[in-house]
């Protein structure tokens, strides 16, 4: 069976859809998760703490131990206890037992991510690869565009636990696109994580894994709030959060191809000196701007393209630094 360039980019686009859905999901409808469990917002917001912390350090030991596996069958595995994890957290009464298989989103959610990205590398022609990975990374942007506010959407006219199984039977969905469009792919020999953790030695690495962190934590820290952020303070309820939440998502495309078209206009260092000043002068304005609505919303959609204009520029630094060893 010929496995075409195409249908195994868009296979894996969906496949970073999937995991984004997951990541994103419930920020989109805090304030109804904690009106179900009976808990606060800001013990509800726990459950994305988790997945994160999960996915930044279970993700590099899982990518190790995993590295022997072929790679079809272990994103497809992958997607699969995803599905998994997501029907029993449709299941769980409490939020104990959540926050617990959250983790398990979250580690099969960095393997899928992971797999994908070093999978179209190695299975798309070079004259083609940019693109391929551009396309399977905007997996991950779509499903904040759609699956947010489809996730509110749903949590509002139903109940918030039905976008578990939702999500569960999408993943299952996929992995059989995944398991068709992907031929076998064998892996590399597994690199020792001690000399991944080598790369943490240079300087140019820890400036730009620095610049990451900082644009991700302060990005996330009010993005996991911010559904509450808008019906306490900005006063939106029922559809006009789901319509904001869309808005948002198309303001951070926006943002992305703004940073690459200025990027390569002006250059990195140029363009991040800028446009993270512009960002900081966002977040200092929406407390301002959110005692009234057109403002806030305005202000709102301002801070989706300023936080995620930094994202085509810290790839175009990555050729600079470093090179990562293969583990797939």
């Amino acid at each position: 069976m010929k496995h075409h360039p195409a249908l195994i980019t868009a296979a894996l686009f969906c496949a970073t859809f999937t995991a984004g859905v997951a990541e994103y999901i419930l920020s989109g409808q805090l304030d109804l998760v904690a009106r179900g469990l009976g808990v606060s917002e800001a013990t509800t917001g726990q459950l994305v703490t988790v997945f994160s912390l999960a996915y930044g350090l279970m993700t590099p030991a899982l990518v190790v131990m995993t590295a022997r596996v072929e790679r079809r069958l272990l994103i497809s595995a992958a997607l699969l206890v995803f599905a998994a994890a997501n029907l029993m957290s449709w299941l769980s009464p409490t939020l104990l037992t959540i926050t617990a298989l959250r983790v398990v989103m979250a580690a099969s959610t960095g393997l899928i991510v992971v797999t994908a990205l070093s999978v179209v590398v190695r299975l798309v022609a070079p004259k083609r690869r940019a693109r391929a990975v551009a396309t399977v990374m905007m997996g991950v942007t779509a499903s904040l565009v759609l699956g947010v506010p489809a996730g509110r959407v749903v949590a509002q006219h139903w109940d918030w636990k039905t976008t578990f199984p939702l999500n569960a039977a999408l993943a299952v969905f996929v992995a059989g696109i995944v398991w068709m469009a992907l031929p076998r792919t064998a892996p590399h020999a597994p690199v020792p994580l001690r000399r991944q953790l080598a790369l943490l030695a240079s300087a140019r690495t820890i400036l730009g894994l620095t610049v990451t962190f900082l644009w991700l934590g302060g990005y996330a820290a009010l993005n996991t709030y911010f559904t509450p952020y808008l019906v306490s303070v900005v006063g939106l309820d029922g559809d006009a959060v789901s319509l904001v939440l869309l808005l948002f998502g198309l303001a951070s495309i926006v943002g992305i191809q703004a940073g690459g078209f200025l990027t390569d206009r002006v250059g990195t260092h140029r363009t991040l000196t800028v446009t993270k000043a512009f960002h900081v002068l966002v977040l200092i304005a929406l407390p301002v701007l959110g005692v009234a609505t057109g403002s806030a919303v305005g202000a709102v959609l301002l801070w989706g393209i300023a936080a995620w204009e930094v994202l085509p520029r810290s790839r175009s630094a990555w050729p600079r630094w470093p090179p990562m060893p293969p583990t797939c």
